[in-house]
């Protein structure tokens, strides 16, 4: 052997001896409890067993000098002496029978702790296999990330590789399904891609009159992720695409509840049936675009440009629409249920059939509307500017009507007159004849009346 490899074995042996202490010390720290339980049962067994041995030898020899002839008082009979012996080693038995229980218990003491240790022993070791489970978990998708991010900007011969990049989107999508850590990362770089990426129409596509356009794949892969994401995480999801370009793109039954679409550009875009229930649209651009049945509940459209907007049967409950502007929009049958449209521009907009129950409408534009059939129940018109609009057949049960503007309006004889409550505010009649100041229901006015 070289000396070399002789050196290495005493380091090693030397390490071993130093080791051995503390392994030593470990197992005896380990079986401390058990040692506590099993030598004080010991020492009890020993000193009981020793007590009844010194009595039953003690009782065994007081009954030999009793049986002897010469024993003072006189020597016990054979009966009795038998009946003495039968005696004593009955107590003998019992007291063997107490030792014994005494070690069963402390025997089975010492099972329940070992039991109880090797089963502390297992739930480390699963929360240590779950620690390393969980890091090299993390580690793989820190991976996949970093592969997915190369991914979305793959490209072939200086043009996108839609392929590649709808498997980075997928791939993204699993990874926020999988890790609540990077949830809020991948929904931020998928919003961060669509922004950048969404394109309006080519004015050549314009030029030949083709009015709407697909979204790209990837744009609309992304849209589809964040509405499943949505489905599966809730309010936890809210994508970022304010600013976002899709004017003139069909979209139907997109939905994107939550999302932020601030400033975005949706002019003559195709959003019919889709859903933006709490969606933040502030100063977003939707002139002309396609709301038909689209659900807009709870949704900030504060500012929005609504010209000309299709928007039949679509769900405008408790939207924040003060201030924005709608002149010219197809409204008929929308639900503004408690909606907030004060000072909004809605001249010209068919409202026929709209559901506008407990809507505010103060200092709102209503210029030549067409409010046929409309519900109005409960809603605040006061300073509205309802001149030249059509209130046939309206329900106007409990609509506050103070100062506001009626001139040119048509009502429907049959309907019953509202309660306004106007303290002594002007208003001009449907004729627009003069300013008359009233202080209670409205009736029309009488052939004597100037």
């Amino acid at each position: 052997m070289y000396p070399e490899e002789l050196a290495h074995l005493l380091r090693e042996s030397y390490k071993g001896l130093q080791a051995l202490p503390a392994y030593v010390v470990s197992h005896i720290r380990d079986a401390a409890p058990a040692i506590v339980i099993l030598l004080p049962s010991g020492l009890l067994a020993t000193a009981l067993w020793s007590y009844q041995n010194a009595r039953l030898s003690a009782a065994l020899i007081e009954v030999d000098r009793a049986s002897r002839p010469d024993a003072v008082p006189s020597p016990i009979t054979l009966d009795k002496r038998l009946d003495l012996q039968k005696d004593l080693l009955k107590t003998e038995f019992d007291a063997r029978a107490a030792i014994v229980q005494i070690g069963l218990g402390a025997g089975v003491l010492a099972s329940l702790y070992f039991t109880y240790r090797n089963m502390r022993t297992s739930q480390e070791n699963l929360r240590v296999s779950n620690e390393t489970l969980l890091t090299s978990q993390k580690g793989q998708i820190t991976e996949r990330f970093t592969r997915a991010i190369d991914q979305l900007g793959a490209t072939d011969d200086g043009k996108p590789n839609f392929e590649v990049r709808l498997g980075g989107i997928y791939a993204l999508e699993g990874i926020a399904r999988d890790s609540e850590e990077y949830r809020t990362t991948v929904v931020e770089v998928l919003s961060a891609y669509a922004r950048q990426h969404a394109e309006p129409p080519d004015r050549q596509l314009i030029a030949q009159e083709i009015h709407r356009v697909r979204p790209r794949q990837d744009v609309a892969a992304i849209l589809g992720a964040f509405s499943r994401l949505r489905d599966l995480f809730g309010a936890a999801i809210t994508p970022d695409l304010r600013g976002i370009d899709l004017q003139r793109h069909v979209l139907h039954d997109v939905r994107l509840p939550g999302a932020d679409l601030s400033s975005a550009n949706l002019t003559d875009a195709a959003l019919n049936e889709g859903d933006f229930h709490d969606a933040q649209l502030g100063m977003a651009i939707l002139s002309g675009a396609i709301l038909w049945g689209t659900n807009l509940t709870d949704a900030d459209l504060a500012f929005a440009d609504l010209s000309a907007v299709l928007a039949p049967e679509a769900k405008f409950v408790r939207a924040k629409m003060s201030p924005s502007k709608a002149p010219g929009a197809n409204l008929s049958k929308a639900d503004f249920t408690e909606a907030r449209l004060a000072v909004c521009e809605m001249n010209g907009a068919d409202l026929t059939g709209a559901n506008l129950t407990r809507a505010d409408l103060h200092f709102a534009q209503l210029k030549e509307a067409n409010l046929t059939g409309a519900t109005l129940r409960g809603a605040n018109l006061t300073l509205a500017n309802l001149t030249n609009a059509n209130l046939t057949g309206v329900d106007l049960d409990g609509v506050d009507l103070s100062g506001a503007i009626l001139t040119g309006t048509s009502l429907d004889p049959n309907a019953p007159a509202p309660s306004l409550t106007t303290a002594g505010e002007p208003i001009r009649d449907q004729q627009g004849a003069a300013d008359r100041r009233i202080g209670g229901p409205v009736s029309p006015p009488q052939d004597n009346e100037p």
